[in-house]
């Protein structure tokens, strides 16, 4: 039986939708397309949720603008220009529909928005939107594969709605242009359009597997649909007609620009600073009030992260390095300083002075990571909120290991946290699961007890025994994966204590997260990221999901430092396809970080805070929960946005992290 709760609320739809539906009749008659649309909306949103378990926002598009008198007397337009039509489309987190059949009454106007509406549903669902960056010719042929594979599996997955798919393809096929009136290249695509709308949907899989003269694949068509462009690279080519029941390809991309001889795309040479270490090192403290105001003088420098520079507490700023400074007199004058403020410097820095034991601890880092080798690199699109569309490339990242340099770590927080670790130890070694004994089995490991009553009791009942007298135990699994992403930027090198930074109380809070998920007996992995503008996006790894929690993971967690922005989206999308990889029936992403996403350019307004709700909004498309913990204490302002209002949490003393993490984590993913 219901609730009575459950009972109200659905009382209280049904007379708001009546009372809506009264309203609307008696309403202003110009206003009643605008109410079918908003009612074919709900629809659709109705179909998209049963089918794919979510519904994408839909909103209405219009047709494209006609060819004008000017371009068809300087040059032929192509034919689906003289009259365009509104198509469907979608960038992967909505829904773009035709106006005109949102507004229709008829019913093949329901029918072929519907069939529009499943067919970008299942793009964006299965992840084929939007495309990558492509000549257009290798774009359409690529959309057209894609999208006769994705009539196949509509027919496959709603075999009632199979009849009506056919005919709108059999439709969309008699309106196809004259091939008369399109050029070699438009030929080409076209022929190949026909050929995947003849015949059913049913059988749209096997032709695609025709063309491509091998089983259909992502690599397959991507090799076919670049073999095209390369037979058209020189010939004129104005598109592909658009197919109603595929819609359009979204954010359809310019050509590529020749960037050799622009000096605004060269890449910027990496300059090596001068290295010198201090003699005694060297305490930093925030900067006071009226120290960044002063004149210029030979005392600060920049110090270990780009970001940063040091000043003397004289309020004296040291002018732009040029290379000629005695670097060890330098060095000797600040370590006799004791104490110097942290300062922000946009300059790349020339020289880094290091205390002997940061030094010691860098150059086997750095040793450890050459002979690891070089970082890989891998490219992911970036979501401009002011367009509504992707940056397709977007952002280079670079998955670099991290060296196994800090050994004594894990010692130091034993030493200095041995109760917490101990305690969550205990607590998650108690949520494990236990072997369980399953009775009534015709063979096993111990006799049932029960089974030998039950089997007793049918034989007084004159039933015949199937001599299940045996018990057997099997072992249970928790079926979980998570992964922990740090922030590692250059702000992480904040002080919080004495002798303690904001990345200090972070790689505690990994070791006793590491600590009780290998308790528990949960698959799990360890990164960290930072970078510097998008061709430079790091993400380091500390503990892999194949390999196994020891010294070595908890070694490179002690070898992580502060390094450069906070450049969030790429990092959240790299580790999300981590834990796609990962065979599980729950998926976590940890993000722990110590403010906004901020970078060098406009990442750290409006186009970073999108950015990261798209790269959020994706995971949780991608079956993977995102949830944030940081010590921003300004999160609460735009933390839901990104993440959700349940999707985060604040923690008003950094201290407490070690403590918290564990115990959010089994809130989270154990209940």
């Amino acid at each position: 039986m219901s609730d009575p709760e459950d009972v109200l609320l659905a009382a209280a739809e049904r007379v708001a939708t009546a009372t809506r539906e009264l309203w609307a009749r008696g309403g202003d008659p110009r206003a009643a397309p605008a109410r079918r649309a908003d009612a074919a909306a709900r629809r659709i949103a109705t179909w998209l949720e049963a089918v794919f378990g979510d519904a994408l926002p839909c909103a209405p598009c219009e047709a494209p603008p006609a060819a004008g008198r000017l371009e068809r007397a300087l040059g032929a337009p192509a034919p689906w220009r003289l009259r365009p039509q509104a198509a469907a489309w979608t960038d992967g987190a909505r829904i773009q529909l035709p106006r005109a059949r949102l507004e229709g009454e008829g019913e093949d106007d329901a029918a072929q928005l519907l069939l529009a509406a499943l067919a970008q549903g299942l793009r964006a669902a299965r992840g084929r939107a939007p495309a990558p960056a492509a000549p257009p010719p290798a774009r359409d042929v690529r959309f057209a594969l894609e999208a006769a594979l994705g009539d196949a599996e509509l027919a496959a997955l709603l075999p009632g709605l199979a009849r009506a798919l056919d005919a709108a393809r059999a439709a969309a096929r008699t309106r196809r242009p004259d091939l008369a009136r399109l050029h070699p290249a438009e030929r080409e695509v076209e022929r190949l359009v026909r050929d995947l709308l003849e015949g059913p949907a049913a059988e749209a899989r096997a032709r695609v597997e025709r063309v491509l003269g091998r089983p259909a694949g992502a690599d397959a068509i991507a090799a076919h649909a670049a073999a095209v462009a390369a037979r058209c690279a020189d010939a004129r080519y104005r598109g592909m007609a658009p197919v109603e029941p595929w819609g359009v390809p979204a954010g359809a991309p310019a050509p590529p620009r020749e960037r050799a001889s622009d000096p605004a795309h060269e890449p910027a040479r990496a300059r090596v600073p001068r290295r010198a270490t201090l003699p005694r090192p060297v305490r930093r403290r925030a900067l006071d009030e009226g120290e960044a105001e002063g004149r210029s003088g030979p005392f600060a420098l920049p110090h270990g992260d780009p970001h940063l520079a040091v000043q003397d507490a004289r309020g004296v700023v040291r002018p732009e390095d040029r290379g000629d400074e005695d670097l060890d007199a330098l060095a000797e004058e600040l370590a006799r300083a004791g104490e110097l403020p942290v300062v922000r410097s946009g300059s790349e820095p020339r020289e880094v002075l290091a205390s002997e034991q940061r030094a010691a601890s860098g150059a086997a880092r750095a040793a450890a990571s050459a002979a690891a080798g070089a970082p890989r690199a891998f490219t992911y699109p970036e979501w401009d909120a002011a367009r509504a569309a992707y940056r397709d490339p977007g952002i280079v990242l670079r998955e670099r290991p991290l060296a196994d340099a800090d050994r004594g770590f894990a010692a130091r927080v034993r030493r200095e946290h041995g109760p917490l670790l101990s305690e969550i130890r205990r607590r998650f070694e108690a949520l494990r699961p236990r072997r369980a004994w399953v009775g009534r089995q015709i063979e096993g490991d111990a006799v049932d007890v029960d089974g030998i009553a039950a089997e007793h009791a049918e034989r007084r009942a004159g039933l015949t025994p199937e001599g299940r007298v045996y018990a057997r135990e099997r072992p249970q699994r928790r079926d979980v994966a998570v992964a922990l992403l740090v922030d590692a930027s250059g702000s992480t090198d904040a002080w919080v204590s004495r002798g303690e930074r904001v990345i200090d109380v972070a790689k505690t809070a990994a070791l006793c997260l590491g600590e009780a998920l290998a308790a528990l007996g949960d698959r799990f992995a360890v990164y960290a990221f930072s970078g510097r503008g998008p061709a430079d996006v790091r993400v380091f790894v500390a503990k892999r999901f194949a390999e196994p929690w020891g010294e070595a993971a908890r070694a490179r967690i002690g070898a992580l430092e502060p390094d450069r922005a906070t450049r969030l989206g790429g990092p959240i999308r790299h580790v999300t396809a981590r834990l796609a990889q990962v065979p599980a029936r729950a998926r976590l992403l940890l993000v722990l970080s110590d403010g906004k996403p901020d970078d060098d350019d406009a990442y750290e307004g409006r186009h970073g805070l999108e950015d990261v709700r798209q790269a959020a909004f994706e995971a949780r498309r991608a079956g993977v929960r995102p949830f944030c913990v940081t010590i921003d204490r300004a999160g609460p302002s735009y933390l839901p946005r990104l993440f959700g209002p349940a999707g985060y949490t604040v923690l008003w003393d950094v201290r407490q992290l070690p403590a918290r993490l564990p115990a959010l984590y089994r809130r989270l993913a154990v209940g």
